[in-house]
């Protein structure tokens, strides 16, 4: 539940955070593979969330020093132009995922469950549930993401089960993974997932317990990273290499092989994928909340801007890209070579002010004893 001074608890935060990214992981992680050996991926995935849990730690160590809004947090230590700029970069990666999961979303929509839909209404329909979420305020998407984190992800957990047990390629056999720069870029590929991580730090006053933000973002990094490789594993599994590269979607085609007792329902890649495309919804309204947070902040405003603007903004963006590749392929360069970086790194130098600030605080406090 929701606390009565407005506050969401660290347990709400880890589910509406595992929502934000496991959609994206699910369908965009498997898909890096298909040009390398499945074993270098699987090194590729570990070297990814490996660099991803030690970013969580990170931000999560800024988090418990935060007083106040982040925004003044930060313009107290970096000044009031670094503030903006940070925010200005924030608010481009936010727009530039958001856009990726609505072409994400209609891409896969169109795919495996309306063919004959407009993709346009799609986007749409996920536009509008999005700014009903965004609407009600964190508390409202705490409790979203409470419900749908188990009623989404449980099916999806069985159902992999199920295609995981009726594979059977005899692919995962003892052998060599390849150590080289392709696998060590794949592995920082796997770190823009979730580069943006530090975008939570808006939220950290909201939270009861700022402390447990660090290890409440490992935990949801952990459990993303396993759900991603449990997904590559029984695909390699049942399709091999070449099946990985001969399949687009190869998540959502092993679901088809999935046997699961009982003859009422046959088409499990289609109930699999509308479990999947129903965490969109919470991951939008993520963007669109922290783009409404952050606009208002750049101009100057007291209150976040408004909802159905962003949203009209974002939709603009993806009839702009007019195709899942051309969204794909702006998030990377801009999103993924550009800003994640530079967020990395003013994180980095966050934390470094923040430490020396605390070792010159606690010095202080000896010398005054």
């Amino acid at each position: 539940m929701v606390a009565d001074n407005g506050k969401i608890s660290t347990r709400q935060l880890g589910r509406m955070v595992v929502l934000d990214w496991i959609g994206k992981a699910a369908l965009l992680l498997p898909g890096l593979a298909s040009g390398v050996s499945g074993r270098s991926f699987i090194l590729s995935l570990v070297l990814g969330v490996g660099l991803s849990l030690a970013y969580g730690r990170l931000v999560g160590y800024l988090a418990s020093g935060v007083r106040g809004d982040f925004p003044s947090y930060v313009e107290e230590r970096l000044g009031r132009l670094c503030a903006r700029l940070l925010m200005f970069l924030y608010f481009g990666y936010a727009f530039l995922n958001t856009v990726l999961l609505l072409r994400l979303f209609e891409e896969i929509a169109l795919t495996f469950i309306l063919p004959e839909a407009s993709g346009e209404l799609l986007m749409g329909v996920l536009v509008l549930g999005a700014v009903y979420i965004v609407s009600g305020g964190l508390e409202v998407r705490a409790r979203v993401s409470e419900v749908l984190c188990f009623t989404a992800l449980a099916p999806m957990a069985l159902l992999l089960l199920g295609a995981a047990f009726t594979g059977g390629s005899g692919y995962l056999v003892p052998g060599q993974a390849e150590l080289s720069p392709e696998m060590a870029g794949n592995g920082l590929r796997v770190f823009m997932v979730f580069g943006g991580m530090g975008i939570f730090l808006f939220v950290a006053p909201r939270l009861e317990e700022r402390k447990e933000m660090g290890r409440t973002l490992m935990r949801a990094v952990a459990v993303t990273g396993l759900a991603a490789a449990a997904l590559l594993l029984a695909a390699i599994n049942a399709f091999g290499e070449a099946g990985m590269r001969a399949f687009p979607w190869p998540v959502i085609t092993l679901m088809s092989s999935a046997e699961i007792p009982g003859g009422f329902l046959q088409r499990w890649d289609v109930i699999f994928t509308a479990l999947l495309l129903g965490t969109f919804f919470a991951a939008v309204s993520a963007g669109l909340f922290y783009m409404r947070r952050l606009a208002g902040g750049l101009l100057g405003k007291d209150r976040p801007a408004a909802g159905p603007l962003m949203a009209l903004f974002v939709y603009a963006g993806a009839l702009w890209c007019a195709s899942y590749e051309t969204a794909a392929r702006v998030y990377t360069v801009l999103g993924g070579y550009l800003c994640v970086p530079l967020l990395v790194g003013f994180t980095l130098l966050l934390a470094v002010v923040e430490c020396a600030g605390r070792k010159n605080g606690k010095a202080g406090e000896r010398r005054r004893i």
